[in-house]
């Protein structure tokens, strides 16, 4: 692996985005214990209870096998699986049994047919598996339609149509690979699992396929095509029987980026495969093998028993300050890596943030810059430790600037908050941690096989369902 050069000058920042199953991450110094309480339970009445819709049927204070969330800070997103929907709480809810405000896939809170019924349309969804938005856009991972559905704006009112589907020729396509069997194309799906984006780039899981997709922008019509194709060769390579290695997948399910890498969760192969770089060519091959010995080998806990190194058919995956959450879902537990920080920048360097601020470390401040063209003549707010520090105007062109000077070292929590030229917050960036030196010099962390040892292990990520192997008649999961 190549060293990098050692970073120097007045100000040197390592930034890593921070999120937690899909959601902003809670601030730093959150006083977190072991076998703490939750505070709330969303769709059951109280903290004990565990049936499915509650013993009945869907309403809009319920779930029915909830998997993927997303939050900004103040709306909370779910994908209610197989309820066939997915529920907006237009603020995070804090008291048990709370009412959703808006159901996406139904006509109402009370639906949870499958596509409503009928067949797949703007307004259907079978089987729903992950949700991101960058606080403006809504994606969903519409796995039983085979497809991902753009909503331009986060939706106000029950039953919207989405504006874009990726993975079909229209709305009303619901066929895997566009009713192309086995065989894929840079324009289908079968049964995507997980998704993500960094505001700009698109990245799909496309677990049926065996590859993750990469959109170099996030697409605007129906049946665009993806640019980069991981765990694959080419667009039209079948998923097939095989064994592991550097540049192929088997199920990956969840995808991630964190700065300037990309981690994918190779459930098949019972590991974690991180590129050093966004790969912008087919087929490449990973730099780090996270629960295998090498990249060659793809066995569950390495043909042994549960370990330190070890994964079991892996399935979620997330990054928090500048550590990496690993859902080792058949060991029952989640694992914690110290992976350090995501980006490395220093005097008089930039570098992209998610959404598409922009960060430079000048001589003896930090330089953010941005544009929202839909908030023009609006507001933004920098947020340090939850404390206000500037508030600026967003330009008739969209754009904007803020300097600010950390005078102390150590890790500070960064937050941009957005508002509309009525004053209205519209919108909150992810939580950036920011770790300052203002003498001396600091070494770039660099992602390698000796950084991922685990930390701890709590929770768990047991699935009734986890032996997922794939049914190309009727998908199982």
């Amino acid at each position: 692996m190549k060293t990098r050069k050692i970073l120097s000058g007045a100000a040197v920042a390592f930034l890593a985005m921070a999120f937690f199953v899909g959601t902003v991450a809670p601030a730093a110094q959150a006083d977190a214990t072991t076998n703490m309480a939750a505070s709330a339970a969303i769709g059951q009445q109280d903290l004990t209870s565990k049936n499915a819709n509650q013993g009945g049927s869907a309403d809009l204070n319920k779930l029915y096998n909830p998997r993927g969330m997303w939050s900004d800070g103040t709306k909370l997103i779910v994908a209610d699986s197989i309820n066939n929907r997915v529920l907006i709480y237009n603020s995070i809810p804090t008291e048990n049994n709370a009412n959703a405000d808006v159901v996406i896939g139904q006509s109402n809170m009370t639906g949870h047919g499958n596509n409503q019924g009928g067949s797949a349309a703007a307004n259907t969804l079978s089987d729903p598996f992950s949700v991101w938005s960058d606080g403006e856009k809504l994606l969903i991972a519409d796995a039983g339609n085979n497809r991902v559905l753009i909503y331009n704006s986060i939706p106000t009112a029950n039953n919207a149509n989405a504006d874009v589907a990726v993975g079909q020729p229209n709305k009303t396509g619901s066929t895997g690979n566009q009713g192309g069997g086995f065989t894929p194309a840079a324009n289908t799906l079968y049964a995507p699992y997980g998704l993500h984006s960094d505001g700009q780039k698109l990245f799909i899981a496309d677990w049926g396929n065996y590859r993750v997709l990469v959109y170099n922008s996030i697409p605007t019509t129906d049946n665009a095509n993806a640019d980069v194709v991981i765990g694959q060769q080419n667009m039209t390579t079948p998923a097939a029987g095989g064994s592991a290695a550097a540049n192929t997948l088997s199920m990956p399910s969840e995808v991630f980026r964190f700065g300037n890498k990309l981690a994918i969760t190779d459930r098949g192969n019972s590991r974690v495969l991180i590129y050093n770089s966004v790969p912008t060519s087919n087929g490449a091959s990973a730099d780090v093998a996270v629960g295998q010995a090498n990249m060659t080998s793809g066995t569950a806990n390495q043909g042994g028993s549960a370990a330190a190194s070890t994964l079991n058919n892996v399935r979620g995956i997330t990054f928090g300050g500048t550590k990496m959450f690993v859902g080792d879902t058949d060991n029952n537990r989640v694992l914690v890596y110290e992976v350090g920080a995501a980006y490395a920048i220093g005097k008089n360097q930039s570098t992209s943030l998610v959404l598409g601020e922009k960060m430079k470390v000048g001589k003896k401040n930090f330089q953010f810059s941005g544009t929202r063209v839909t908030l023009k003549k609006g507001r933004v707010r920098l947020l340090v430790a939850g404390s206000s520090q500037k508030l600026v105007k967003i330009g008739k062109n969209g754009k904007w600037s803020i300097k600010y000077n950390q005078k102390t070292d150590g890790v500070v929590r960064i937050k941009f908050k957005f508002y509309n030229s009525g004053g209205t917050d519209i919108q909150n960036s992810n939580d950036y941690f920011v770790q300052v030196s203002h003498n001396g010099s600091l070494t770039p962390v660099m992602l390698k096989s000796a950084d991922f040892q685990p930390m701890s292990l709590s929770g768990s990520t047991k699935d009734k369902k986890s032996s997922e192997k794939i049914n190309r008649s009727k998908m199982e999961w």
